[in-house]
């Protein structure tokens, strides 16, 4: 499991000019943040190495009822609106660098989701932005910040030589810290448990995405019965699930609606089906799919 103990050294500063005492106090923190690596977990279990189009999912307030939802708020599409078994923390983030299109709200929730850590609207209780487990590279806390590490957007192609991967801090500022990090990690620990004993593993995955096409590299028509079949007594993970999606999808463009609600009901987790939601770019097809599903 992940060895704590590393320190990270060269973590962006906070460099917002509005409290100049502020800021050294919370820098200052943030080189004694004791951040604990957790690149030692099989993380091909979540991902095909060398995976393309892979990407840190961000939504424009368009999210899934939650499956399990004995409630929601009539005339919105919620994402786990009552995800109780998920841990959620009010926290800010002070020097947001990761992505300037996405503008955080003064307080969010960070939520801990089953195979992803979410920032979520307190007053819409839809999702920011989605960060799935297997692009945080290490965390860890002091008593008022929580800090982990994501890929930089540039290269979140998995690149076989890590030590090439840039990566970004980003720094929240919580007096939860410590149990953030529990949370989260007991959060990675039970999917780890629950991929080896539920999931198809890499290589019946890569046979899967190969049996899909024939001799001569066409989209075979009976695509649909091959993962159902597949996935008959084994479950998929939501990055899985986007991998067929952008694979089938070069193939059979028109059909990614179909290809999505096919996934959804591979899901192992079927509250993860916001990360493919949150893949499509055109609105249009978001609200086709939500309908769909919903």
């Amino acid at each position: 499991m992940g060895a704590s103990g590393s320190i990270v050294k060269n973590r962006h500063k906070v460099e917002s000019p509005d409290d100049e005492d502020e800021i050294n106090k919370i820098n200052k923190e943030i080189d004694d943040i004791d951040l604990t690596n957790d690149m030692s977990y099989d993380y091909s279990a979540f991902t095909k190495e060398n995976s393309s189009n892979i990407s840190i999912l961000s939504s424009k307030s368009l999210s899934i009822k939650s499956p399990k939802s004995p409630k929601s708020t009539k005339g919105k599409e919620n994402i786990n609106t009552v995800s109780r078994n998920n841990k959620s923390f009010l926290v800010h983030c002070n020097n947001w660098k990761y992505d300037k299109n996405i503008q955080l709200p003064n307080e969010f929730i960070l939520r801990i989701e089953k195979e992803s850590l979410d920032f979520i609207d307190k007053t819409t209780n839809s999702p920011i932005i989605q960060f799935p487990y297997q692009y945080i590279l290490c965390w860890g806390h002091t008593d008022s910040l929580f800090q982990f590490n994501v890929f930089s957007p540039s290269d979140l192609t998995i690149n076989n030589n890590q030590n090439k991967i840039a990566n970004i801090p980003i720094v929240l500022q919580t007096n939860e810290g410590k149990k953030i990090e529990e949370f989260l990690l007991d959060m990675v620990k039970k999917l780890m448990a629950e991929i080896k004993l539920n999931v198809i593993s890499k290589n019946e995955f890569d046979l899967l995405m190969k049996s899909l096409l024939d001799n001569n590299n066409e989209l075979l028509l009976n695509w649909k019965d091959i993962i159902k079949q597949s996935t008959s007594n084994r479950y998929l993970l939501a990055n899985q699930g986007l991998e067929l999606i952008n694979y089938i999808g070069e193939y059979a463009p028109f059909e990614k609606i179909d290809i999505a609600c096919l996934i959804y009901e591979c899901l192992m987790n079927k509250e993860s089906f916001q990360l493919i939601v949150n893949s499509f770019d055109d609105i249009i097809e978001k609200q086709n799919l939500i309908y769909h599903i919903n």
